[in-house]
């Protein structure tokens, strides 16, 4: 079965700051986070129970799944036939979801 990856508002903005911060450090940086995220998110519509449980919140089974080569983790939900991503997490920061 393919998990449709459904994407929050939040996490799609946390994505594009990640995206800039690492544009303004190197160019072409920014591209290769989103390439590697972009994997991620084929990984996850694939085997999202693959992947860490890391806490209940809200009624929802959250897990997380480092994104290659960059310090930053995907917040998920598995919901019936979809991930629901709700964070974009740079594991550098403390960050509340």
């Amino acid at each position: 079965m393919i998990y449709n990856i459904v994407v929050t508002k939040k996490a799609q903005k946390e994505a594009f700051q990640a995206y800039l911060y690492y544009e303004e450090k190197q160019e072409g940086l920014g591209d290769r986070f989103i390439d590697k995220l972009e994997d991620r998110y084929f990984q996850l519509s694939e085997n999202p129970q693959h992947y860490s449980f890391i806490y209940r919140d809200k009624g929802r089974n959250l897990r997380d799944i480092k994104i290659e080569n960059f310090p930053f983790v995907i917040i998920y939900a598995i919901e019936g036939d979809s991930v629901i991503v709700y964070s974009i997490q740079n594991t550098h920061k403390q960050h509340q979801i």
